[in-house]
């Protein structure tokens, strides 16, 4: 390695004469290596200057992304209210992950006069709270069958519309939302959708999709689309698609919100087809893509 700090050769003496001055060879030696060295503001040593610093490892993050779908009908049961996009499926996840909320809770499935139909009647909340769009499991519940309207309960007993008409018989419902997509590092993040849309109704129909983050609406982030109406017996379709970049902190979460103006309206999943082949719909396609610089750890 070369003398980078020009160090004098062992001839000449530090201090030299009647008066002890060190001697200009050294003078330049010792102010070289101070400077080299960052005027005291670096972690180099005078060690490192003169056989090179000690190898270091370098450990560089993994990329940071996720790819998420839904797989089931998302059904709008007010224009009051809005819902929360659902998640059922998780393709890849580094950094970004889905999170539920959950209820557990006893109660009835029925048309309110002990027929078949869609009031979901609570009589007791075991833990949680039921929300909008939270998806039922529990013994002959119809598989998808989930929350889509208040009715004189609003997160614990009392009524609720459920998607499909069921007679339940007392007994205990879970629930379970998956909406939130929770990201583990700081930065810019691009949250990019697209939503298959149905119109089941011959008037066409708004809907609106906007983001939030950590429970409160992002400002400016709402989009607004008309669903094609029913024509010669065939539901009118469209897909929302768009992309939306945005600051996260580390364990910040969002979600994405719909509102449709008639409840006609709803987000279609569709199975493979055949004649030819072709592969099923998802309803919802959500991918999440890190747009920071890794962070690069020593």
């Amino acid at each position: 390695m070369p003398n980078i700090t020009r160090i004098p050769a062992q001839r000449v003496p530090v201090i030299e004469g009647p008066d002890n001055v060190m001697q200009r060879e050294w003078y330049r030696f010792f102010n070289n290596s101070f400077t080299l060295l960052g005027l005291g503001q670096n972690q180099f040593t005078l060690e490192d200057l003169q056989v090179g610093p000690a190898a270091q490892t370098t450990h560089v993050r993994q990329p940071i992304y996720g790819a998420f779908q839904d797989n089931t009908n998302q059904l709008d049961g007010s224009s009051a209210v809005v819902y929360p996009v659902r998640y059922d499926t998780t393709d890849y996840s580094s950094g970004v992950r889905v999170s539920s909320d959950a209820a557990v809770f006893t109660g009835t499935i029925d048309n309110g006069a002990g027929l078949s139909g869609t009031v979901l009647t609570v009589t007791s909340v075991a833990s949680g709270t039921i929300t909008l769009g939270m998806v039922l499991t529990g013994t002959g519940v119809t598989n998808g069958q989930h929350v889509i309207a208040y009715g004189t309960g609003s997160g614990g007993v009392g009524t609720y519309t459920v998607s499909d008409a069921q007679l339940l018989t007392s007994r205990t419902f879970t629930g379970t939302l998956i909406s939130k997509l929770i990201v583990d590092n700081p930065g810019m993040y691009n949250f990019q959708f697209s939503i298959q849309f149905a119109n089941t109704s011959a008037t066409e129909y708004d809907i609106e999709l906007w983001f939030r983050k950590n429970g409160v609406d992002v400002p400016k982030s709402n989009s607004q689309y008309t669903i094609p109406n029913r024509r010669g017996g065939t539901n009118g379709h469209l897909i929302a698609a768009l992309n939306y970049v945005i600051d996260m902190a580390a364990n910040d979460y969002m979600e994405l919100m719909w509102w449709s103006q008639n409840s006609s309206v709803y987000i279609e999943a569709q199975a493979a087809k055949t004649g030819p082949a072709r592969p099923a719909v998802p309803s919802v396609i959500m991918t999440v893509s890190y747009m920071s610089n890794p962070t690069i750890i020593a």
